[in-house]
């Protein structure tokens, strides 16, 4: 039981460790980090439930560990899940104030009055392809219409990744943080 723990345990920080960089971006890593701590507090948490077990003989230590594992995924499920939600349910992003973002765009030379406004979050990865493809290729719908042009013929790879942190990188910081709590990358 100890070694098949110490391994898993090896394992999992390792794996976070790799995960670790990544995970501020993306709420699929993040989440696979998470499951990744988690295993690894799981397997460490075995460790000294066994020790516990065999040295002591407190056989209560076992359920009550089994108990805490599993409060501490469900916690980690229940903090993630309502992020997730909103940006499968193409939730407008929380820090959105939605009269000031119309109230900008009504103050646009030629922009007379707004109304119907939808905003809703996209992850980087689809930006990328909507600024390289075009939202017609991205949506896979030849009819969809819009101004914005193509770039997959102007602009590198590298150079839609440059112009899409530069705008990133005027937004304020509580866009910033928001943003990277609920960008997903859909691999």
């Amino acid at each position: 039981m100890g070694g098949v723990a110490l391994l898993a345990l090896a394992i999992d920080v390792a794996t976070a460790l790799l995960l670790w960089a990544m995970a501020k971006g993306s709420l699929n890593v993040r989440a696979a980090f998470v499951l990744n701590i988690t295993d690894a507090l799981g397997s460490l948490g075995v460790l000294i439930g066994a020790g516990l077990v065999l040295w002591l003989g407190w056989d209560w230590v076992d359920p009550l560990l089994t108990l805490l594992i599993a409060g501490s995924v469900l916690w980690q499920v229940v903090t993630m899940l309502p992020k997730a939600v909103s940006i499968l349910m193409e939730g407008t992003p929380p820090d959105m104030n939605l009269d000031e973002g119309r109230r900008a765009m009504c103050a646009v030379e030629g922009v007379a009055n707004m109304h119907h406004l939808h905003v809703w979050h996209h992850d980087d990865k689809t930006l990328f392809r909507i600024t390289k493809l075009g939202v017609a290729k991205v949506i896979g719908d030849s009819t969809y219409k819009t101004a914005m042009p193509i770039y997959a013929d102007t602009l590198s790879d590298l150079q839609i990744i440059a112009v899409l942190c530069w705008i990133k990188a005027q937004w304020p910081p509580e866009v910033r943080k928001n943003n990277d709590l609920v960008n997903t990358d859909q691999n």
